[in-house]
């Protein structure tokens, strides 16, 4: 029988252990250190006679692939991988999947939200009221001193780093509110893309033009702190900085200094570096800085679905059929997988 080994989970959280056992296998849940706190040796300890691999920010490395001889493929909960060492992972015939549709209207819902936020002055508002000014009837403390200034969104710009899923989940949010759209990626064609509607631009241009700029893309080393000092020095001081990616992507030091010499107007950040901050981090000392928890993917619809998504991949695996195409993240792994495991429909 196919063993399906969870390494990351919440207890409460229903796996899909019927989906498994309706393909044949077993889902055993065995729960390891994740994060910077992560353990090789406890990862090869307790994934030993593992065919897949539920897992979450957990280091998966090249020792530690190569110390499971039955390893199928590694099934991520969520959309990121950048825990797993992708070049080990196909070298040995390892499949890794990931869910590149989960939680993107979450995801560009969240972000609209930090946008509105950080364009209404929300938290300098709130903390107003709570000590006690509030204008109605009549403009005073608020309208006057806190808001100001304070634009209509139409035809305002939103920048965009990265074009993925989410990215395109988040366009017609944008164009709703009548917002110009600029977006760079990796391989893009500079202009404009008639599909999508928004203008294809170069990263320079996204800084100095963008008064919203969202972080989708994804973390790596072409991508880690690409976002630094330089960059804010060319954003505009009305601008907002909005990350929902990775708190890698960007320089934290260099976006504290910029928010504290006032080179951006604020920003809103659902990802920091580290995470949970520093207790001292400067981040939650300031009133044009909002901060959520990672919790962009929420929905009580969305945790159902990706709590339970990996068992379909895996339970594709142990019935002898690939994965979903959209899933597979190493599709050049399937050559050495066939070698070593046998055809698959």
């Amino acid at each position: 029988m196919f063993k399906i080994v969870a390494t990351y989970f919440l207890p409460e959280k229903d796996l899909g252990q019927e989906i498994v056992s309706a393909a044949g296998g077993v889902l055993e849940k065995r729960l390891c250190k994740a994060g910077p706190e992560g353990d090789e040796d406890e990862l090869i300890a307790r994934c030993q006679d593992a065919d897949v691999v539920l897992t979450c920010i957990q280091p998966f490395t090249r020792r530690v692939i190569e110390s499971l001889p039955k390893l199928r493929s590694i099934c991520m909960f969520g959309i990121g991988y950048e825990e797993i060492d992708l070049e080990a992972a196909t070298d040995n015939g390892v499949l890794v999947t990931n869910m590149p549709d989960y939680c993107l209207n979450e995801c560009a819902e969240h972000a609209m939200f930090l946008l509105m936020a950080c364009r209404s002055k929300f938290l300098r508002i709130q903390n107003a009221i709570n000590d006690g000014k509030w204008d109605a009837p009549i403009p005073a403390y608020i309208r006057q001193k806190i808001q100001p200034p304070i634009h209509r969104l139409r035809g305002q710009t939103i920048g965009l780093i990265g074009l993925g899923n989410i990215g395109k989940a988040l366009i017609p949010l944008a164009k709703a509110f009548g917002l110009k759209i600029l977006a760079n990626r990796r391989h893009m064609v500079l202009g404009f893309d008639e599909e999508l509607g928004v203008e294809m631009v170069g990263i320079d241009r996204l800084y100095k033009e963008s008064d919203f700029i969202v972080v989708l893309c994804r973390l790596n080393d072409d991508s880690y702190h690409m976002v630094n000092a330089e960059a804010f020095d060319k954003m505009k001081s009305t601008a907002y900085f909005i990350n929902i990616a990775r708190g890698g992507i960007v320089d934290e030091k260099a976006l504290i200094k910029a928010l504290q010499e006032g080179k951006i107007a604020g920003a809103g950040l659902d990802v920091v570096d580290p995470e949970p901050p520093l207790p001292d981090s400067p981040l939650f000392a300031m009133d044009n800085v909002i901060l959520t928890p990672h919790m962009a993917q929420y929905s009580d619809e969305g945790e159902y679905e990706g709590w339970r998504q990996p068992a379909y991949e895996a339970a594709s695996i142990i019935s002898g059929k690939w994965p979903r195409e959209i899933a597979i993240v190493n599709p050049e792994a399937k050559v050495k997988y066939v070698k070593k495991w046998g055809e698959m429909k």
